[in-house]
């Protein structure tokens, strides 16, 4: 069965109604939730009680989903720490550096920094040590 613990997951109107009570309930499974919605004042609160009641991560966005220019800025510009289980996972796909990079619209040295980055927190020395220890996390869910 399927669980969302310890996965990310992109909440749009977050901000009241469905959206929020989906941002509460991936959280209650143990998700981090991105938050986004217009009214960063109504995220920011929200924010603030799934971290304290659920103990988990969560992220508040600015956000007009209706606008894809603003959403793409606003994804490219996720902090590193919100960004790199995307990486991990097409590590895992056995992407190259340059296939993440074009992939997530970022530029090479980027994806070699995130990946990096990704080695340094797991401790691992390689990539395929990274998948491994990643899985035994319950980070990725690939085969």
């Amino acid at each position: 069965m399927y669980s969302p613990a310890n996965k990310i997951v992109l909440v749009t109107g977050a901000s009241a109604g469905i959206g929020e009570a989906c941002a509460r309930a991936f959280a209650a499974a143990g998700a981090n939730p991105i938050l986004c919605a217009r009214r960063l004042d109504r995220l920011e609160e929200l924010a603030a009680k799934i971290r304290r009641q659920f103990g988990v991560r969560a992220l508040p966005l600015a956000l007009d989903v209706t606008e894809y220019q603003e959403v793409a800025r606003t994804i490219e510009n996720l902090p590193p720490e919100w960004r790199e289980i995307e990486i991990l996972r097409l590590v895992a796909e056995g992407c190259s550096n340059a296939e993440i990079a074009q992939s997530l619209f970022i530029a090479h040295s980027t994806a070699k920094r995130h990946i990096a980055n990704i080695l340094g927190k797991l401790g691992a020395q390689n990539r395929r040590q990274a998948v491994t220890l990643a899985r035994s996390m319950g980070l990725l869910d690939l085969p």
